[in-house]
């Protein structure tokens, strides 16, 4: 997002100057350029780099990834961390009892 964010930022300033009638400079054109090809290369460079961070520093943390409760669907992911595997287990057990309950209440 921070990518896409800096780009449109780029954008509305360029739509500013068409708007107003003022010419872009060559020297301003290239530094343009610049900047949204590093905002082109943050949107795929910041998440995976946030990610790695994000990561090691809970690894750590002596935290343990619940693979059974994390999900990745193309770029969306979802990382469910505890404090050993038996806090993993813990959730899926818990979540296993609600459902249930949520059905018992459904069916009567």
């Amino acid at each position: 997002m921070l990518g896409v964010g800096l780009g449109s930022g780029l954008l509305v300033i360029f739509m500013i100057h068409e708007l107003t009638g003022k010419k872009i400079s060559s020297s301003y054109n290239k530094k343009a350029t610049k900047f949204a090809l590093i905002s082109i290369g943050l949107i795929v460079v910041f998440p995976q780099l946030a990610d790695y961070i994000v990561s090691s520093k809970v690894g750590k943390m002596d935290y343990v990834l619940c693979e059974e409760k994390s999900y990745r669907w193309l770029h969306a992911q979802n990382k469910v961390y505890g404090f050993n595997s038996d806090t993993c287990s813990n959730i899926n057990a818990n979540e296993t009892k609600k459902a249930q309950a949520d059905a018992e209440k459904r069916a009567t």
